[in-house]
């Protein structure tokens, strides 16, 4: 890391270190881990670098095992917080579902998905690629654009259907 200080006509250039945070888990419960370990240390600058109990080996290869494992885990949606796709239709990809203000899986769902979050802004400040197919109309959300009536289509065809209708 770079620090340019400038003094009168005269540059310096300060060279940093890059702190790395090593963290031990246990494999079985990688996602719970997980969950603690972006709460704790999801906004530090260190490089978090991951091993795993009774295992030996620490540096990259467990750290990218670790972002596999949790992708993979997100994509199972125990919490119940991503959309259902309708039969017959091919993966859209993840997409938070719609969620009533009493649905009894909120907050649970609501910590997993400031979970998902951080996990997301993390593996990009440790410059990590993670297997995490979003919806693309998820991703015109995270970037701001507006969504148009295809992008219901693309993750509830039958609804999609009906609004056309409406429209039509």
């Amino acid at each position: 890391q770079e620090i340019l200080e400038k003094q009168g006509e005269e540059c310096k250039y300060k060279l940093g270190r890059v702190h790395k945070q090593k963290i031990k888990l246990a494999r079985d419960t990688v996602m719970e881990s997980a969950v603690k370990v972006m709460d704790m240390y999801g906004s530090q600058k260190a490089f978090l670098e991951f091993e795993y109990f009774d295992e030996v080996g620490t540096g990259l290869g467990p750290t990218m095992e670790f972002y596999t494992l949790v992708s993979r885990a997100l994509q199972k949606d125990t919490a119940g917080m991503w959309l259902k796709q309708e039969e017959g239709t091919t993966g859209f990809g993840l997409f938070p579902r719609p969620m009533a203000q009493d649905d009894p899986a909120r907050d649970e769902i609501l910590k997993m998905s400031k979970f998902v979050g951080q996990f997301l802004a993390r593996a990009l400040y440790d410059t990590r690629v993670v297997d995490l197919p979003l919806a693309s109309p998820l991703l015109k959300i995270l970037r701001g654009d507006p969504l148009c009536y295809g992008d219901l289509h693309a993750l509830s065809p039958t609804l999609g259907d009906t609004v056309s209708a409406f429209l039509t």
